[in-house]
């Protein structure tokens, strides 16, 4: 099963948990800035509970873990909005 968010802290949960980040994918938005979206997967079952637990805001994490996992979401982030900024100019 996949699971696909553009919320950093719900991405950083399931890499936490142990879920495989299969893809960082840019999407515009209306606004006109893209967006990340992060496709994170796992077997059906143990996806399904952590998609139930999240919804319901039953997380437990490794804190320590959690904020590796923030940071490397946040990473991908940074990286996209640095790329697709104009060139040239200040």
């Amino acid at each position: 099963m996949e699971v696909r968010t553009s919320d950093l802290y719900e991405a950083a949960y399931y890499l936490e948990r142990g879920c495989r980040l299969g893809a960082v994918e840019t999407v515009k938005v209306e606004s006109g800035r893209p967006d990340c979206v992060f496709v994170l997967s796992e077997s059906d079952d143990l996806m399904v509970h952590l998609a139930a637990r999240w919804s319901r805001g039953h997380t437990e994490v490794n804190l320590h873990a959690f904020r590796n996992a923030y940071n490397q979401v946040a990473g991908y982030v940074h990286r996209m909005k640095r790329s697709s900024r104009p060139q040239g100019g200040r």
